[in-house]
């Protein structure tokens, strides 16, 4: 009984580590999409804005 509740809790520890760990890889991949739609929406203006000049 004691060996399958340590098998259950190492799965599920293993598990939720992977649940951390994926869900802040997609939190830096939103991140890096974010600023890069940023600075393309900055360089837009400017060349916009350079081409009304």
């Amino acid at each position: 009984m004691e060996e399958n509740e340590m098998i259950l809790f190492i799965i599920l520890g293993i598990m939720t580590l992977i649940g951390i760990v994926g869900f802040s890889m997609v939190r830096v991949a939103f991140g890096f999409l974010r600023s890069f739609l940023g600075i393309a929406t900055i360089l837009g203006i400017i060349m916009i804005v350079c081409i009304a000049l």
